[in-house]
């Protein structure tokens, strides 16, 4: 009986914002409401923004530059198998994705409790400003702080019109680490139709072999170890959006980067250490139906593949040779609905793929492979003012399956098992402002418990 009594009280207790809400929504007087947005629409650019940035940014991911756990690192003691629950009800959504991502200036953040103890935040701040009729400079930060990486990407660019939709850039990303710096050129074009085009080439850690071996950095630097690249990173990298009809819109992006070749050895002695050979590339799709004017549905696709061989310098090099291969994949359905002026409901359902293979070809050591897979829907009630309250509720749920357990990877806890996440959020909007503030009740099949999903909140400014 106790039992039950306590997770009647939690469910109570978890569900009381939300009648709160609901009773100051029919208490307040309605407000006037916006002009719908011609320009509603999903876009899945959020996703190739943070893989670009997870490979720009490499020595802020967690462990560093060339650490053993490669390139993605996707997995960390911090994680447990509610991380992902958590990440994907903190984050926007993808109508809000898409309109960020349709403006020149803004700051928009996002942060969500991961345990008793911490949280992640993801910031964003992006300005642009015209220099006369065809000049303007942009800068860009973005601030990550996650077990997996704790990132502060600071990017200027200078764009320049070139001719009836054509345009350049020149963007220079500063790292605080300067050999982590990046030079990134690129054209976009821009259609009348709606077609847009937009290609880069970016030399990756361009100073590099400046600092390490012109400027000896270690001897100055509490670093042990001289990084010289053999064969420089370069990424060539694509989005196209296509409107292909009035009902039909899609979005591809990509990247590849050409193998690239990095030593990392002791500056006194250069033959303890190790050459490490890498490749990266990710690819997204997605296309967005439109059957009537509020609804948008689709499916989109996602990957992101890196591959990591490590091989020491000299056979008496304490470095254990291996071969990492790390991919995430992700098929996801979706549909977005305005049901009213005030009302709107989304949903998606989303597979994911994450398998990860060590093989040691000299058996130093066991071999791994892993593979998480998982199933993870949401369900989503939304009730917007055009400026005032605004709140909704929902429901996410995630099912976590260990495919292959030869090794594992580092985490807290298991990361197999079922969850269910009663979520409620409430906040104001106006037109240039969003804040939100939620909770959610959790229910883990995996243990037979019902606890407190923590808390999360969302802020966004456009000017």
């Amino acid at each position: 009986m106790k039992s039950r009594y306590w997770r009647l009280t939690t469910v109570v207790r978890g569900l009381l914002p939300v009648c709160c809400a609901a009773v100051a929504l029919s208490l307040l007087p309605l407000q006037a409401q916006a002009q719908a947005d011609s320009l509603f629409h999903v876009t899945i650019r959020g996703w190739a923004e943070r893989a670009w940035l997870g490979i720009i940014d490499l020595n802020h991911s967690q462990g560093g530059r060339v650490s053993e756990r490669g390139i993605l690192r996707r997995f960390h003691e911090g994680i447990d198998n509610r991380y992902f629950l958590d990440q994907l009800t903190a984050d926007f959504p993808l109508v809000s994705d898409y309109e960020w991502y349709r403006r020149d200036s803004g700051i928009r953040w996002h942060t969500g409790s991961i345990s008793k103890r911490d949280v992640i935040i993801y910031s964003e701040f992006k300005v642009r400003v015209r220099l006369g009729s065809k000049w303007a400079v942009g800068v860009r930060f973005d601030k990550v702080d996650e077990p997996v990486a704790q990132r502060s990407v600071f990017r200027i660019a200078a764009h320049r019109e070139l001719s009836r939709g054509l345009s350049g850039h020149v963007q220079l990303h500063l790292d605080t680490n300067k050999p982590g710096s990046d030079l990134e050129l690129g054209v976009d074009w821009r259609h009348r139709t709606g077609l847009k085009v937009d290609f880069s080439l970016a030399v990756l850690d361009l100073a590099n072999d400046l600092i390490y071996l012109g400027f000896k950095a270690v001897e100055q630097s509490l670093a042990d170890s001289t990084l010289e690249y053999e064969r420089q990173p370069i990424i060539a990298r694509l989005g196209i959006v296509y409107p292909i009809s009035p009902q039909v819109r899609v979005e591809a992006y990509g990247a590849y980067m050409r193998p690239s070749t990095i030593l990392a050895y002791d500056q006194r002695i250069e033959t303890d250490g190790f050459r490490q050979a890498e490749r990266f590339a990710f690819g997204a799709l997605m296309v967005e139906l439109a059957p009537l004017a509020k609804v948008r549905a689709g499916v989109f696709l996602t990957t992101i593949r890196a591959r990591s061989e490590r091989e020491p310098l000299s056979p008496s090099a304490p470095v254990a040779a291996y071969r990492l291969t790390e991919r995430t994949t992700q098929f996801a359905v979706f549909a977005v609905a305005q049901i009213s002026r005030r009302w709107s409901v989304d949903g998606w359902l989303r597979r994911t793929w994450r398998p990860e293979d060590r093989l040691f070809p000299n058996l130093e050591q066991p071999d791994v492979d892993f593979d998480l897979d998982s199933w993870n829907a949401q369900a989503l009630l939304t009730y917007m003012a055009g400026t005032g309250i605004t709140t909704d509720l929902g429901v996410a749920w995630n099912r976590a399956i260990v495919t292959s357990t030869t090794g594992q990877v580092p985490s807290r806890g298991p990361l197999a098992g079922i969850q269910y996440r009663i979520r409620y959020d409430v906040g104001w909007r106006s037109p240039q402002f969003r804040f939100l503030i939620g909770a959610g009740t959790d229910i883990d099949r995996s243990i037979g418990s019902i606890t407190f999903g923590g808390v999360r909140a969302r802020f966004l400014l456009y000017w």
